[in-house]
Order: structure tokens, then sequence, then C-alpha cells
């Protein structure tokens, strides 16, 4: 098919072989550009310069209580996330509460299709925005005085 805009996966950080090779079987290698670590900065500056984020935390009972760090920088970058995860991840409340993107269990293969599609549509006709709400309630002033509230009513 013809596209109106070019586009590109970028992966940040270490990615897997499997992941790789993955990318590699589905011809895909000519859209993606892997651009390794970066520091914190400049992660954050591609971060708020893509279109879609992508989220991934491992399918496992263990993991379902982790709230990545990522997820918070992603909120405020004002791009949409999409988030796969495990079952009753706690990320996926707050990704839903905050209207910041959506989340799939590992499961959800053609909802997750769907998503993809609507993103791409809505980036051709460059109406891909997200309208977050209540974002203020996970900065770290207010994490910190509930955090301190907890340790005060605790001892």
């Amino acid at each position: 098919p013809e596209f109106k805009k070019q586009f590109q996966l970028k992966l940040i950080g270490a990615v897997s072989a499997e992941v790789l090779q993955a990318l590699k079987e589905f011809k895909l290698e000519k859209y993606v550009n892997h651009l390794g670590y970066l520091p914190h900065d400049e992660a954050i500056i591609e971060q708020r310069s893509s279109q879609v984020l992508l989220l991934i935390e491992i399918d496992s009972e263990e993991t379902k209580c982790i709230i990545p760090g990522k997820l918070f920088e992603y909120m405020v970058s004002e791009r949409p996330i999409i988030a796969i995860g495990p079952e009753n991840a706690d990320f996926a409340q707050i990704i839903k509460d905050t209207n910041t993107g959506t989340f799939f269990k590992y499961d959800e293969l053609e909802a997750l299709k769907a998503q993809i599609l609507t993103c791409f549509e809505q980036f051709q006709k460059e109406n891909l925005k997200v309208y977050p709400v209540g974002l203020q309630q996970y900065s770290r002033k207010a994490l910190t005085e509930k955090l301190a509230k907890l340790l005060i009513t605790n001892n």
C-alpha cells in the first residue's frame, strides 16, 4: 500500500535478540531504527517526538504489580501509549484513568492490531492525539505526599 507519510519503529535501549529476529522474519527491518542505549535526556526528546509509545511488561503473575517508571515519562509526553502486559496489571488502570493510551493483555492480538491500525489512520490524518486527565496526582510531589501520609499512619 502507498503511505502518505513515512513511518518507522524506533527501538531505544536494550532489545532482545528474539525481537530483532522476529522483525527480520516479518521483513520489517527497513522500517526499524534501532538507536540502542541513549542518555536519559535524549530518550525523553525521542519520546516526545514519537507518534505512539510502546510499553511492554513481562506476562507473569510477579510483574502485574510492577509500575514501570517509564510509564510516568510516557504519560507526560502527550503521545498515545500502547501498553501490553499481564492480566490485572496495575499500570493498566493508571493508563485508563489518565486517558493516556490503551492496554492489552498478551492474548488480545486482534484488539491490538485494530488499535495499531487506528493509530496509523489517525497519524495519516495528522490527528493522533491524547487528552490526558488527572496527571497531577502522579507528580513526584503528589506521590511523595501520599507516601509520607502512609508512613505517618503506619507508625
